[in-house]
């Protein structure tokens, strides 16, 4: 799949003419191309993959060619799809009741979260069969997970921002060493930074997304059920340059900007498009109750970093109270939408669907569809 979307994209590229009027929302490019190709090549193709679980999926993740899926309760089943042949389980090692909630992996691929829902996180880290609980994390119900792209590596995530259910942003740092019997723990620390509200209190932090731009500036997006808030500003030099909290203190005293929609579908997921790994990121969108809110992303703007907004309306049977959208995927030329019955995928730069790949039933229901952010 990955081949076909990048011929398709490097088509578009070299082959752009300007059409006035043409929309040109969600991603930089130098025009709009009529979809009829010299050759018609599939923008999208769908494989079936020769496997059978011995469990049923309760959570994927992927990234940087490696893939961790959930399986049952109690076990973690990781596929280096670069060795898929040697396939490697590691069993949780749960005796009670407790089912895995979400799975959050890094852009290198190396460490790996696993948040429960009796508030539990554990950690494991791509060499190691060692599961390890997060004492420090306990008590949080995780949602999200904020990367830090710029300081992370296979031994260490640097800062990163957790959220919760209860809509509080930590922050905290994992280490991958051992360090034997009375070694350190892998959660460095955590500390509270901040909590996002909606219209009645705190709101579950749905999505979190930390990325640097030029000239030392920082800047985080988090979303709730039904906001999108924008934490921008300049990093000071020096140790604390490289966590959040001096992100956040700017935000002590007035709130945040952010957009609102009237409609809730419980949750949200946001999305952006990076053309290469450690890329300020060029485009997102934000699957909400409304609809899908796109557009580009500007590091250079002073006040928000959104720009070119669009908002894509669902047709009529999807949203909420009847076929919701279960996740949302976004490449340089479309968003492609998840339901339980087929994916949907939407050209970002003129707003029609273009696809709608159908499921049969003896497959089952829909349940997730994640994108290798490392890879595309």
């Amino acid at each position: 799949m990955a081949s076909i979307l990048d011929e398709y994209e490097n088509s578009l590229s070299r082959s752009a003419v300007w059409q006035p009027g043409c929309p040109s929302v969600g991603i930089p490019h130098s025009g709009y191309v009529n979809a009829q190709l010299e050759k018609e090549v599939p923008i999208f193709t769908k494989q079936r993959i020769d496997f059978t679980p011995s469990e049923r999926i309760t959570s994927l993740v992927v990234s940087s060619n490696q893939l961790c899926m959930s399986l049952g309760k109690d076990t973690l089943l990781r596929i280096d799809l670069g060795e898929a042949s040697e396939p490697n389980h590691v069993e949780l090692g749960r005796k009670d009741d407790a089912k895995v909630h979400k799975m959050f992996l890094d852009h290198t691929g190396s460490h790996l979260l696993i948040a429960l829902s009796s508030t539990e996180v554990l950690y494991v880290n791509r060499n190691g069969q060692k599961v390890r609980p997060l004492a420090r994390w306990k008590g949080q119900l995780v949602e999200s997970v904020g990367w830090n792209k710029a300081l992370g590596t296979e031994s260490s995530t640097g800062p990163i921002l957790v959220g919760t259910a209860q809509g509080h942003i930590f922050e905290a740092e994992l280490s991958a060493s051992e360090g034997g019997l009375f070694g350190p723990a892998p959660d460095l620390y955590f500390r509270p930074l901040y909590v996002l509200n909606e219209e009645g209190g705190p709101a579950p932090v749905c999505s979190l997304e930390a990325e640097r731009g030029p000239d030392w500036r920082s800047f985080v997006i988090a979303t709730t059920r039904q906001r999108l808030f924008q934490f921008i500003g300049r990093a000071a030099e020096g140790a604390e340059a490289q966590g959040f909290s001096g992100l956040f203190a700017a935000y002590t005293d007035h709130p945040p900007p952010f957009r609102e929609f009237p409609s809730n579908l419980g949750y949200s997921e946001l999305a952006f498009y990076t053309p290469k790994l450690r890329f300020a990121p060029r485009a997102f969108a934000w699957m909400m109750g409304d609809g899908v809110l796109y557009g580009a992303l500007d590091c250079g703007r002073p006040d928000s970093l959104l720009s070119e907004e669009r908002v894509w309306e669902y047709p009529e049977g999807v949203g909420p109270g009847a076929s919701p959208p279960l996740a949302i995927v976004l490449t340089q030329f479309h968003f492609l939408l998840l339901l339980a019955d087929r994916v949907e995928a939407v050209c970002t730069l003129t707003g029609q669907v273009v696809l709608r790949d159908h499921f049969l039933e003896k497959f089952g229901p829909l349940k997730h569809m994640v994108k290798d952010s490392s890879t595309g």
